[in-house]
């Protein structure tokens, strides 16, 4: 009897194996998906858009229209129009930031994390804010054990990559999983392989608790290349919403544009 009972559970351990085994063949490693996206993303090139930006702060509503210009990788030009006017350019480089208001002197500052925009400006050869890898590190995305990037890493090794739901469609979440909202995340649309989430406090543990939702990308027939609305919400509250009304990819983009300010 005890022969049998030993055949059988045998047999079930190796038929279990045989159903799992191979399942693993079909599990991506995490930089598949980076790769994918920066691929998918070069084909667009440098880009020039214009949205239309509402901000919801403490009661009031502010709106404006958003110049952005984005040269791969790693630059970023964003200018704020009101009236007819321009009333604040920001320049983003690789390293650094330099701002100017209305009436004021341009100030260089360190560069910091832009949730709206950076991750359209990374690429295959980018460093620093022109690296995705780099750039998931500033944002305290860490989605491998306790390293945050690593080629030889697959998803069935980590411990901190996810997949969720998102829309209609689903989500791969690098950082932690979809419910839980101690850690940092990144979320790409699985299908797609395009950005549609960051859920992030600046400093990783502690102060407002940023949600960015990029939805509705324009598409054509190389892909989708810049979302048509993007919604930030600050500590689960309206932000901001911003509405593209122009896309504009593989353009020429003056170089006193990225090396002036205005």
């Amino acid at each position: 009897m005890r022969s049998r009972w030993s055949l059988s559970i045998g047999l079930l351990v190796v038929g279990l194996l045989v159903v799992t085994l191979p399942a693993y063949g079909y599990i991506l490693p995490a930089k598949f998906f980076l790769s994918q996206l920066l691929k998918k993303r070069s084909v667009f090139g440098d880009m020039k858009i214009k949205q239309t930006t509402t901000r919801f702060i403490n009661g009031q509503k502010t709106s404006f229209d958003e110049h952005i210009y984005i040269r791969l990788p790693g630059k970023i030009r964003v200018e704020r129009w009101q009236g007819g006017k321009r009333t604040r350019v920001a320049l983003y480089t690789q390293n650094t930031a330099s701002i100017w208001s209305a009436g004021g002197q341009t100030k260089s500052v360190p560069r910091t994390p832009q949730f709206r925009f950076d991750v359209f400006a990374t690429s295959l050869s980018g460093t620093s804010f022109g690296s995705l890898r780099t750039l998931l590190s500033k944002m305290k995305i860490y989605y491998r054990g306790t390293s945050v990037w690593s080629r030889d890493s697959d998803y069935r090794l980590q411990d901190r990559v996810h997949f969720s739901w998102f829309g209609r469609g689903p989500a791969v979440i690098f950082g932690a999983a979809h419910n839980n909202r101690k850690k940092n995340q990144f979320w790409i649309d699985k299908r797609t392989l395009s950005p549609v989430r960051f859920i992030v406090r600046k400093n990783g543990k502690t102060g407002p608790l940023w949600d960015v939702s990029f939805l509705d990308y324009f598409s054509s027939a190389k892909g989708r290349s810049f979302p048509g609305r993007t919604i930030v919400r600050k500590n689960g509250k309206l932000y901001s919403r911003s509405l593209t009304y122009l896309v504009k990819t593989n353009v020429s983009i003056p170089n006193r544009l990225f090396s002036q300010v205005p």
